[in-house]
């Protein structure tokens, strides 16, 4: 007797227990997640490159990033798919995603999956630390301004209770308040910057570099990462969008929220981080995730798409060495004074 054909699964379908989120609640989290402190320190960027590498390479990075996010989330909603369950950790997708690669891969599972948690760990632990200082630096300035002096360690000591209290709260729904008032506050800056821009005691624009130092796009790619990608952020948000199809979509949060960004030495601290962990699980995982689940004979005419993870895997690895190489001597130069060859 023939048995019944099992019934495809969507994931997507089994989720709705643990998703609050709806179009516009994901859309305000994206903003506040890509328009935050780090895209301040991208003048600075395209001060030290010039501004025609630096709108080059701020195109080509975001057009990875974007395309590589995607491959990722496609990559854990066909492994969820495959082993019938809603949603999985990143860890453990990859993990799953190399038991389907070939033999020689599969042995390595457990290591890979460590190495995913580990460094999301180290990013996030490392991007709490760079905005607790950056808001530390920001109210200290205003404070001095108005008062005359404060210590830096007692407003970072003043300040950190507020930025770990919110951090504690899980329910992205609950934080819906919080990423509106960061984005009116943050395009409210930015405008007030923009008025200083076109002011008459600005330079002009004709004085501005159009190629400058090339040993800083390796830095200067860190810190495009890192200023509108949080492979952390991302992910919650798919994961809690009540319909996640349009994340994804033509017009969704993803695609939506790039589009519109078309329209103190944090730098260096920036860039390590997102050239130590972003490179790799934003650019390289992907790559690697899909490779596998390919894997035998599933990468389509002349083997197109393994080609493209590969270029994925071994870009993410070079910018990755390249912006730690890179953010060592800008320390080491910084610090010591020595001249920068």
């Amino acid at each position: 007797m023939e048995q019944p054909r099992q019934s495809i699964y969507d994931p997507y379908e089994h989720r709705k227990e643990i998703a609050s989120l709806g179009y516009w609640d994901g859309l305000m989290h994206l903003i506040s997640c890509i328009l935050g402190g780090g895209i301040l320190s991208g003048p600075y960027g395209f001060k030290r490159v010039g501004w025609v590498v630096g709108l080059v390479v701020s195109a080509v990075v975001m057009f990875l990033i974007v395309y590589s996010f995607r491959l990722l989330a496609r990559s854990m909603n066909e492994i969820c798919r495959r082993r019938r369950v809603p949603y999985m950790q990143v860890g453990r997708a990859t993990m799953e995603c190399v038991i389907e690669g070939p033999d020689w891969v599969k042995r390595y599972r457990k290591s890979l999956s460590l190495y995913v948690s580990t460094f999301l760990v180290i990013f996030h632990f490392g991007v709490g630390i760079m905005y607790i200082e950056l808001v530390t630096e920001s109210v200290k300035d205003i404070i001095v301004y108005w008062l005359g002096y404060i210590d830096y360690k007692l407003v970072m000591l003043l300040l950190a209770p507020f930025i770990i209290a919110i951090t504690m709260i899980k329910k992205l729904k609950s934080l819906v308040p919080v990423s509106v008032a960061a984005n009116i506050t943050v395009l409210i800056s930015l405008a007030m910057i923009a008025y200083y821009m076109v002011d008459s005691s600005t330079a002009a624009f004709s004085d501005l570099l159009m190629f400058n130092d090339f040993t800083y796009i390796p830095l200067y790619i860190g810190l495009v990462l890192l200023s509108h990608s949080s492979l952390g952020v991302l992910l919650a948000i798919e994961a809690e969008m009540i319909d996640p199809a349009r994340y994804l979509g033509p017009l969704g949060c993803l695609n939506m929220v790039f589009a519109s960004l078309t329209i103190p030495h944090f730098d260096i601290i920036i860039s390590l981080i997102a050239s130590i962990c972003l490179c790799i699980l934003g650019i390289s995982l992907p790559g690697v995730m899909d490779m596998c689940l390919r894997y035998p004979d599933n990468y389509g005419p002349a083997r197109i798409a393994q080609v493209r993870d590969i270029f994925l895997i071994f870009f993410g690895a070079t910018a990755c060495i390249a912006g730690i190489a890179n953010a060592g001597l800008s320390i080491y130069y910084r610090y010591t004074g020595a001249a920068h060859i």
